[in-house]
């Protein structure tokens, strides 16, 4: 696990081969191998900046917070498990 502050309230946190956008204390966006997710909930135009400077350009998909949340917990609690991903999200990665 590798924790990398980006900038004030930007945090980074690599861990299980996956990456994780935290805004404030916020869990915002996730890339699983080659996919990016992020949230489609709006919060402060200094978050949506975050997510902007962060993706840097790189394509995505935009999910609920909900879904990203739940990517969040499959990464965290355990070894990534690509169905539990493919189950959360809906398709395959």
């Amino acid at each position: 696990m590798r924790v990398t502050q980006l900038g004030p309230n930007k945090t980074e946190l690599a861990v299980n081969g996956s990456v994780i956008l935290y805004s404030y204390e916020t869990p915002v966006a996730v890339t699983i191998l080659t996919t990016t997710y992020i949230t489609a909930e709006r919060y402060s135009r200094t978050t949506s900046s975050h997510i902007k400077q962060w993706l840097d350009g790189k394509p995505y998909k935009q999910v609920d917070q909900t879904t990203i949340k739940s990517l969040v917990n499959a990464i965290t609690s355990k070894a990534i498990d690509l169905r539990d991903i493919t189950r959360i999200v809906g398709e395959s990665v």
